[in-house]
């Protein structure tokens, strides 16, 4: 980073916000009370420590849940000797002094949107050098700032984790209530059968050799969902966005696809193709041609 870059940046001179405090109060509260550690990881994990002593801590007691040991101040000091730290057997007593008991999952928040702020601060100061170093790729820089935010909005610590009857108590509520899956269907009635359409959350691969009507294939599908009022992004790194309209319309309209190639329409085409139009501009749809899609442009 040039000189000139660090005297012009307004977030070298800020301080990271942490507590340490807070993060040594909450490892104190789950040696006491080792049955809030499962509900702590679903808020923090070992990342979110900006102190290292109660960084090594948390690591030393997720270990001892994750493999059924008991989680108490012997325990926990003997993995932290092997883990090879600092940490002392008084330092943890320490911890466990006036440790927020009643209040640790709101001490465990705290640390987590401590952790949020600091990612969110380093993630802008990062940006700002890119943005201001005109040899730099701006465009990976805020890719980087767009992950950093997206890891932020993404909620709990532990959103892919979850114990198996909270899982279970909600699938037996849906059922219950006899709540609808919402569900996208395809324009093929045996497809529908055997996958009961599209399901949110769903990844689809589509495998075949060249030629075979993959895109064809995701063409009709995409249609049938815009014709039904859902929203659709088509994402192509060898088809442009003409290419593809083309190949929609033709799919959709029943139109001959080589006529596009030729620009050789009769009559009924041409009427067709304006019908398509009047459909198109009020679909809720969009094309993307660009060759640097990925992941963070697609959310």
């Amino acid at each position: 980073m040039s000189k000139k870059t660090e005297a012009v940046n307004p977030f070298l001179a800020t301080s990271l916000p942490c507590s340490p405090e807070a993060e040594r109060g909450l490892i104190g509260a789950l040696l006491l009370r080792p049955g809030l550690v499962d509900e702590a990881a679903d808020i923090v994990t070992v990342d979110d420590f900006h102190d290292a002593t109660a960084r090594d801590c948390y690591a030393a007691i997720l270990k001892l849940q994750r493999t059924g040991s008991p989680v108490d101040l012997v325990s926990a000091y003997i993995e932290l000797t092997e883990m090879g730290s600092p940490v002392t057997s008084p330092m943890l007593s320490q911890m466990t002094q006036a440790a927020p008991i009643a209040s640790a999952l709101n001490v465990a928040r705290k640390v987590k949107a401590m952790s949020n702020r600091r990612s969110i601060m380093q993630a802008s100061t990062e940006l700002f050098s890119q943005a201001a170093d005109l040899t730099a790729d701006v465009m990976d820089a805020a890719n980087d700032a767009a992950r950093v935010v997206d890891h932020v909005l993404s909620g709990r610590a532990g959103a892919g984790r979850q114990n198996l009857r909270d899982i279970v108590a909600g699938m037996v509520a849906k059922a219950m209530t006899g709540e609808k899956v919402r569900t996208i269907p395809t324009p093929f009635r045996e497809l529908n059968y055997i996958t009961g359409g599209l399901h949110s959350g769903e990844m689809i691969t589509l495998a075949g050799r060249p030629g075979t009507g993959k895109t064809a294939l995701a063409l009709n599908v995409a249609s049938s969902a815009m014709f039904a009022g859902n929203r659709v992004g088509i994402f192509s790194l060898e088809m442009s966005q003409e290419s593809l309209a083309e190949r929609l319309c033709a799919s959709t309209m029943s139109i001959n696809a080589q006529a596009f190639r030729t620009r050789n329409f009769n009559h009924g085409e041409l009427a067709l193709i304006q019908e398509f139009q009047a459909c198109a501009n009020t679909m809720p749809a969009k094309i993307f041609d660009s060759p640097r899609v990925n992941p963070d442009i697609i959310r």
